[in-house]
């Protein structure tokens, strides 16, 4: 069991497991921010919200950056330097968020998105680290 877990191959498909599931979440959070109401946007703590643009914007780049996982996730060899980019996308999500949670406004949705982030963060940062070190 051992010497399968410090396999490269196995870090390796560890990694790719985790840029599948963030493909599959960015995707979902995309397509849930392009066609929820305003009006249901109370349930995670926004209130009186009443414009479209900035949730339809939020929506396309949850698609986008859905992208930018599943390209290294599908063909790992050719695309693993968009690691570091991913890296730097939820490096700055996860300060931007909970920064905005704790100095502007404390909504609950914020907070959560802000730790979820966090842990992606982290979860691509070590096994990408620990994948490198199997080389």
């Amino acid at each position: 069991m051992t010497d399968r877990l410090n396999s490269n191959f196995d870090i390796r498909s560890l990694l790719v497991s985790i840029l599948w599931i963030l493909t599959f979440h960015s995707v979902l959070i995309g397509i849930s921010l392009l066609i929820i109401p305003p009006s249901h946007l109370g349930f995670f703590g926004y209130q009186d919200y009443q414009g479209r643009f900035f949730i339809m914007q939020g929506g396309v780049f949850h698609l986008v950056m859905s992208v930018i996982y599943m390209l290294p996730a599908f063909r790992f060899e050719r695309y693993q330097y968009l690691i570091p980019i991913i890296l730097i996308a939820k490096g700055i999500a996860t300060t931007f968020l909970i920064l905005y949670y704790i100095c502007i406004e404390p909504v609950w949705m914020i907070l959560v998105s802000g730790i979820g982030d966090g842990v992606m963060f982290a979860a691509v940062f070590f096994v990408s680290q620990w994948s490198q070190k199997g080389r």
